[in-house]
Parts: C-alpha cells; structure tokens; sequence
C-alpha cells in the first residue's frame, strides 16, 4: 500500500512540473490599446497589431515585440480564432479600448509571437 502511495506521489509531481514547464511559454501582456495593424498577403501569418508600451517585450526577456501574430493563414492557429483575434484586435483599435495577451513565445510568425488568448477592457 506504501509503495502505491509513493508511485501515485511520484507520477502527480512529475505532472505538475511537466504542465509548469509548458505553461512557462506563455507570457500574459499588461493592459494597453492597440497601436497598429497591418495585413500582408504572405508574411506574418497575414495579419498583426502592435500593442502599446513595451511589456511583451520585457515579460518575454526578449523572445517577443509587441507586434503580435495571430496567424491569420491557419498555419498555427485555428483560422476562425485568428481572424476573430484579428476582428477583436480591429475593434479595439477603432475604439480605443485596452486589450491584454497571452503570446505562445515558441510559435512565431517572421519572429513575432502568436497570440492564444485575447481580452477586452
């Protein structure tokens, strides 16, 4: 029975730090308006806004700008999430509203991080 327990022990803590060492790969940007747009046919994963201020940049010790992707082609991201992202993105932008993202810092378009959560405010 003690051995099961520590197996059991064993196996939880080697989930907890797998999931830790996955989640470490996404970095949460502080609330800021959106700067910029911009669509290309080919580059960026079609489309990218640039945040204000520099957090991505500093919270992903420099993996990320704050030229976020969101990989409007489908190449990494489901294609009806990028282009909602990249709606919501328009939307802020048009409005003035602040925005918060979390960027995958391994996942990148032409060195720009892609977006896998969006928030209004």
């Amino acid at each position: 029975m003690r051995a099961k327990f520590k197996l059991l022990a064993t196996i939880a803590g080697a989930a907890l730090l797998t999931s830790a060492a996955a989640s470490a790969d996404v970095v949460q940007s502080d609330w800021a308006k959106v700067e910029r747009l911009l669509i290309h046919e080919s580059n960026f994963g079609g489309c990218l806004a640039m945040m204000a201020g520099n957090s991505l940049e500093s919270k992903s010790g420099g993996a990320c700008s704050n030229w976020i992707s969101f990989s409007c082609t489908g190449e990494l991201n489901d294609e009806d999430t990028a282009l909602r992202m990249f709606e919501s993105a328009q939307i802020a932008y048009l409005t003035g509203r602040e925005i918060r993202v979390d960027v995958d810092t391994t996942r990148k378009h032409n060195g720009h991080c892609m977006a896998v959560r969006f928030d209004y405010r």
